[in-house]
């Protein structure tokens, strides 16, 4: 909610706590905007929302948030959801303790269905390891 006597707002993002910003929107004039996230991935994010008339009265995110790479952006395997997108040793023991062990959710499920039948499941397993530890051969996009 904008303080009283604010008439347009301008938002911005850093990706590295503070350090560097970017502009998403400008002249905001409503009390919400509708951001669409675009990439890079962090760990380190804050908004900051400064009146577009007087830039010395702002305000910024108490603390710092992460924005995690979309649901299977890319190639399958990155199923921990980690920033870096890869299949790794990982994203195996996810799936492996989803399979048989805690059961827990995944992050993307989407991921994990690395043959694609929609479903998780022994097929999907073994396409992992074959991937990490046997063929090396590149799993399929998401697309």
């Amino acid at each position: 909610m904008k303080d009283s006597g604010v008439v347009a707002v301008d938002v911005q993002l850093s990706r590295n706590n503070g350090v560097t910003w970017e502009t998403i929107a400008n002249n905001i004039t409503s009390n919400s905007y509708d951001w669409l996230v675009t990439p890079d991935s962090t760990s380190a994010g804050i908004i900051r929302v400064k009146d577009s008339y007087v830039p010395t009265r702002s305000d910024q995110s108490d603390a710092t948030f992460a924005i995690y790479p979309g649901c299977c952006m890319a190639g399958r395997g990155n199923i921990d959801c980690s920033l870096d997108g890869a299949a790794d040793i990982g994203d195996l023991t996810i799936l492996v303790d989803h399979l048989f062990i805690n059961f827990v959710p995944l992050c993307c499920s989407r991921e994990a269905d690395l043959d694609d039948n929609g479903s998780i499941d022994i097929g999907d397993l073994t396409l992992i390891v074959d991937h990490l530890f046997i063929t090396f051969l590149q799993l399929d996009s998401c697309y």
